[in-house]
């Protein structure tokens, strides 16, 4: 998880949103070449970012390098939300910005929270699977299914970029991530989605082990991506 990968995010979005206003049109898109994205791949790094607390600023030393804080600035936002209401008082709600869910404590009438994770393969938004959630949890998704579009190769490519490859990562349709912090989750569904689920689990268990919390995590892929603990394909589920 960067966000100093502005310059290999920037061509994506660029040619995504060509590509979304060709496919309204009813036509396939053209997609960035390896090529064009590994002429600016090295363009990032922290080494690159002065942070001044102090003066609340942040400075880029190198003008090719920018940041994209897309992965984690709605769950961030949320979590700042969801914790301004509690503090005011306000409670028996939730805050939902885009998928991102910040739980405000429990439901009026004492029952459960239910959320529901989308169906990727809906095209009304169906929920697939609904979950009873802790009153204190955040519930994040991470999709392939809504920022996307097909090129002209007739391949779908998302939004969610593997830093390794520079092109979207293709192990899931989502990723959902249950915590007690909604930017967490939001950091966490963005990185397990670029990785096996087993390499995913480790992320998770190093997280847990530094931090002293759980979370728990929804893979959906297709059956044919189906993996077992080595991360290898497993077979239909």
């Amino acid at each position: 998880f960067d966000i100093t990968m502005g310059a290999v995010l920037k061509i994506w979005h660029t040619y995504r949103e060509a590509g979304i206003t060709l496919n309204e049109q009813g036509q396939n898109a053209p997609v960035p070449t390896y090529e064009e994205l590994a002429a600016v791949k090295d363009e990032r790094g922290w080494d690159k970012v002065v942070i001044d607390d102090e003066a609340n600023t942040v400075f880029i030393t190198d003008a090719n390098v920018s940041l994209d804080v897309g992965g984690i600035a709605k769950g961030y936002a949320a979590e700042q939300v969801g914790a301004d209401l509690e503090n005011k008082g306000i409670g028996g709600g939730y805050v939902n910005v885009g998928r991102n869910i910040r739980l405000l404590g429990s439901k009026i009438d004492g029952t459960a929270w239910r959320i529901g994770i989308t169906d990727p393969a809906s095209t009304s938004g169906a929920s697939l699977l609904a979950l009873d959630v802790d009153p204190s949890y955040s519930v994040v998704t991470s999709g392939d299914y809504e920022r996307y579009y097909t090129g002209e190769d007739g391949v779908r490519y998302s939004h969610i970029i593997d830093p390794q490859t520079l092109f979207p990562a293709t192990y899931y349709h989502s990723v959902t991530i249950i915590g007690d912090d909604s930017g967490v989750c939001d950091c966490l569904s963005t990185t397990l989605f670029t990785m096996t689920v087993a390499d995913g689990k480790k992320v998770v268990a190093a997280y847990e082990a530094a931090t002293g919390k759980k979370v728990s995590v929804v893979w959906i892929m297709d059956p044919d991506k189906t993996q077992n603990e080595s991360g290898k394909t497993a077979g239909s589920y």
